[in-house]
């Protein structure tokens, strides 16, 4: 369905599928939505406030799964390009990577040493994504070779933001930090092509 979720409506209809599917699992209308993200237009991805990540299927079957792991407090999820793979990152510094076959994470990353802001999928490579972090640095993984293929070391504050440019700049990555200064870094080159610093914010 796509658009707003609205817990206390939704949570009621999903637990009712769900014992329609003879499920064990149910929703909340009293929980603490910390971050979402549509996988597509019937499922949508859930952090609470108890540090879970939470699948919900509005069609199909097995409406709710329920994703644990992360011993730090979550911070930033989002999907792959083709949506196969949901990418999560804690304030642990700790990256992890979770699929449809099981309900704990498939592989972990521990290349920052400071929490993670925000991870971002890349939007035309299905198997890359970003992320940025308080150790001053946004970094680019290689999810097919599970290892980190790009690091951004320009800032000199932690960095809370990162954006992906759209078509024919699709690999160009925007960074913000807390230094004031926006970088646009081209992901291919691992080159600078354009910085501004914000001296009025």
């Amino acid at each position: 369905r796509g658009g707003a979720w609205q817990l206390e409506a939704d949570a009621g209809v999903v637990n009712e599928w769900e014992k329609s599917h003879r499920g064990l699992l149910q929703l909340s209308p009293n929980l603490i939505l910390l971050n979402a993200c549509w996988r597509s237009s019937s499922e949508v991805t859930l952090v609470d406030h108890l540090n879970r990540i939470i699948n919900v299927r509005l069609q199909g079957q097995s409406p709710i799964q329920l994703l644990s792991g992360h011993e730090g407090e979550i911070s930033s999820i989002d999907w792959n390009a083709d949506r196969s793979v949901l990418v999560s990152g804690a304030e642990d510094g700790v990256i992890k990577l979770w699929n449809d076959a099981r309900n704990e994470p498939v592989y972990e990353f521990l290349t920052h040493t400071a929490g993670i802001n925000q991870v971002l999928g890349n939007a035309v490579n299905p198997a890359e994504f970003f992320s940025c972090s308080d150790d001053k640095t946004a970094k680019v993984f290689d999810i097919s070779h599970l290892t980190a293929v790009g690091n951004f070391t320009q800032h000199d504050a932690p960095v809370t933001h990162i954006a992906q440019s759209r078509g024919e700049f699709a690999s160009l990555l925007a960074t913000a930090g807390l230094d004031k200064c926006v970088y646009f870094v081209d992901v291919r080159t691992q080159q600078v092509a354009r910085s501004h610093h914000c001296r009025n914010h």
